[in-house]
């Protein structure tokens, strides 16, 4: 019989469907800001804060700022542009196995 090493519970990713449904949520919101879909659209649909996940609430923050950011981007240049000059990159969430891009 194989040996496994033993995971702490605290380790896994998501615990619950309701944590991997917002993940997906956060990530469709990113895709949309990343192909130029209306910034009004975007900010609709992300996720309200779940409270359960420090993680995901990080992610989501990050999701928001960088709405700010073309925000301000567009209210600077009459336009959206996506990104402002000299910004630097925000860090893209990966995609898990399954999820639809």
């Amino acid at each position: 019989m194989g040996s496994y090493e033993i995971v702490p519970v605290h380790s896994a990713p998501f615990r619950t469907r309701a944590q991997i449904d917002v993940f997906c949520q956060l990530y469709r919101c990113q895709l949309a800001l990343e192909e130029g879909v209306d910034l009004k659209e975007v900010v609709a649909s992300i996720a309200p804060p779940t409270g359960d996940s420090d993680w995901l609430e990080e992610h989501r923050q990050r999701l928001i700022m960088r709405c700010g950011v073309c925000l301000s981007g567009e209210v600077g240049r009459g336009r959206d542009t996506g990104e402002r000059r000299g910004a630097r990159k925000m860090t893209r969430m990966r995609s898990p196995v399954g999820v639809p891009r």
